[in-house]
Order: structure tokens, then C-alpha cells, then sequence
């Protein structure tokens, strides 16, 4: 189990790494609206961006497949609440999903961003 939680937070300190270098202000991380879970809130450019991390060890999986329609409805709701709290439009916010591959034979990791994803 300790595993698990390890690579869930490397992979988000990856995507931490990844949204900065790339012009985004991490807001947050780990929101929690109730059970819901939003793993990191961003801006860049006046909109603000929810993401979802997934981390895998394996690439089986295609992005559709990554999140359920239960984690969808969840993570939907959970960014109208962030919205409600923070008196956001819904027009300038989003939710993305970043895919992390780790390989740990080479030490390496591969990183995809959906736009839109939920």
C-alpha cells in the first residue's frame, strides 16, 4: 500500500514540476470538496485548471479509460464547488488530465496532458 501512496505523490510532484515549467500557478493541491478530490488547481492566463493525476508503473490503459464515469461525476462535482468557494464563472475554468508513465528500470517518466478531460 505504501507503494501506491509513493507513486501517487511522486507523480503529482512530477506534474507540479511539469505545470510550472510550463507557465501555470499551482492554487492548490489535494482540494477536497466532501469525499471528492481535486489533485491540483492551476492558472495560467486568467483560466483556472483542475487536474486529475493518474499515475501508472504501465501504459495499458487509454486515457478514456483512466477515469470512470463515477470519478467524472466526482471530480465534476467537486469543481463546482471550488468554484462556489472561490466565486469562479465556470466559463474560465476547466478540468484536464495528466497521465504519468513510470518506468522505473530507466528511471524515467513519460507525461500526457488532456485538455478537457472531465
Amino acid at each position: 500500500m505504501e507503494d501506491k501512496k509513493y507513486l501517487g505523490r511522486r507523480g503529482e510532484d512530477l506534474a507540479k514540476e511539469y505545470l510550472r515549467r510550463n507557465g501555470y500557478e499551482i492554487k492548490a493541491a489535494n482540494y477536497r470538496a466532501g469525499h471528492k478530490e481535486i489533485d491540483l488547481i492551476a492558472a495560467r492566463s486568467g483560466q483556472t485548471v483542475c487536474f486529475e493525476i493518474k499515475t501508472r508503473t504501465d501504459d495499458n490503459l487509454a486515457p478514456e479509460e483512466c477515469l470512470t464515469a463515477r470519478q467524472t461525476g466526482r471530480l465534476k462535482s467537486a469543481l463546482r464547488s471550488y468554484c462556489y468557494e472561490n466565486r469562479l464563472d465556470s466559463e474560465t475554468v476547466r478540468g484536464d488530465l495528466i497521465i504519468i508513465t513510470i518506468n522505473r528500470k530507466k528511471s524515467t517518466a513519460e507525461i500526457r496532458h488532456y485538455l478537457r478531460a472531465f
